[in-house]
């Protein structure tokens, strides 16, 4: 009968384990490994494979326990919640034969088990071109892009979101309780970020990229019953040949 130790930082886990293996018909025994010991000869109970959590594997306090397991020939078996390339490389350079998914049924950790004790070398191949593939999986996945968009300031996507409702520059300038000029200049870096000359190119742009004035945060609007004065002034502060200019230059 094939001895199996499961070894893990969590007693549960470690020992429901090891209770569930010996139900199909294993002799099996559990170590809870500690943050600052390891396990001695006697502990790994001369054991046939070793069911390992991968944190175990990776470099550090536990390297001996790895080192003790080889030097008795066990078979070391990774157990992690996500395989995927960086968990299978690190559980295979850490000593692992393969690695098992904990999600799996325990039916597929017995087929496993007895898998690895039958041809071990086998297991090995599988589980390194599993890691090819993962690698290669990876490698074809999309990258996250930036869009032009993505570059906008949280009130530059808003000023993009009021001309594409069809708001003028003026009207713009008049809700916000901004200078003109200040919504001048907004607008301007809209269009050099868009890499465009005007604000329909602009507004082309951003419909083309699936973006709408919804997709933006509009921010807190000055109440109208706040001072109207400090309104006017804002609105009166660009002199009438400058807006007269812009004008000229937007159409």
């Amino acid at each position: 009968m094939k001895r199996v130790l499961v070894v893990s930082a969590v007693r549960l886990l470690a020992e429901s384990l090891a209770t569930a293996l010996k139900e199909r018909g294993f002799l099996a025994s559990f170590e809870v490994a500690g943050s600052a010991r390891y396990l001695s000869r006697s502990e790994l109970w001369d054991s046939h494979v070793a069911l390992l959590h991968s944190d175990l594997l990776e470099d550090g306090v536990y390297a001996r326990l790895i080192e003790e397991l080889q030097a008795a020939s066990v078979v070391i078996v990774g157990m992690s919640t996500t395989i995927d390339a960086g968990t299978l490389q690190t559980c295979l350079t850490g000593g692992a034969s393969t690695v098992l998914s904990m999600e799996s049924p325990l039916d597929h950790f017995v087929e496993a088990v007895h898998h690895v004790l039958t041809d071990r070398s086998l297991v090995e191949m599988e589980t390194r071109e599993q890691l090819a593939e993962l690698r290669e999986e990876e490698s074809r996945a999309p990258v996250a892009r930036i869009t032009p968009l993505d570059l906008l300031t949280p009130r530059e996507a808003e000023v993009l979101g009021e001309i594409m409702r069809g708001r003028s520059a003026q009207g713009i300038a008049n809700e916000s309780w901004v200078a003109m000029s200040t919504v001048r200049s907004q607008i301007k870096s809209i269009l050099q970020k868009l890499g465009v000359n005007s604000q329909v190119a602009a507004v082309a742009r951003a419909r083309e990229m699936g973006w709408s004035p919804d997709k933006c945060n509009r921010g807190p609007r000055i109440s109208q019953t706040g001072d109207r004065r400090s309104r006017a002034r804002a609105v009166l502060e660009t002199p009438a040949e400058e807006v007269s200019q812009y004008v000229k230059e937007l159409a």
